[in-house]
């Protein structure tokens, strides 16, 4: 280490150990004060229906095909079924015309109601022929 009387310039000896001392009190920090342990949110686990019953069942095929979109996690919610038997569901109502699908995708299927111009336009498509 330089001492203050090496140097040639005392103001440089000051700028030099000013310098010094800050970098030496960046490098020795405090160790960092041990990491609180918070309690951590925890979701409540959702009791959806495995097994349809007569009242879901009933309310399934009334209210559903009114919705203006319907998909799996839309049952899911509304109906607090599970997701396998909205699936399930969803093919149900789609087998009798009651939906009808806007998007297929692998992962989301996307259905609306099924309204009387598809079976009109039938109709006439089959009139006309």
């Amino acid at each position: 280490m330089v001492e203050c009387h090496e140097l040639r310039f005392p103001l440089m000896a000051k700028q030099f150990y000013f310098i010094f001392e800050n970098y030496r009190a960046r490098k020795i920090k405090s160790p960092p004060p041990p990491q609180k342990w918070s309690a951590k949110k925890v979701k409540d686990k959702s009791n959806n229906m495995v097994v349809l019953d007569k009242p879901t069942y009933e309310r399934l095929f009334k209210e559903v095909p009114t919705y203006k979109l319907i998909s799996q996690s839309v049952l899911v919610d509304r109906l607090r079924l599970n997701g396998s038997l909205a699936r399930v569901a969803i093919r149900e109502l789609e087998a009798q015309g009651l939906i009808k699908p806007v998007l297929r995708h692998h992962a989301q299927v996307i259905y609306t109601r099924a309204t009387g111009d598809e079976k009109k336009a039938k109709a006439a498509e089959s009139d006309e022929e």
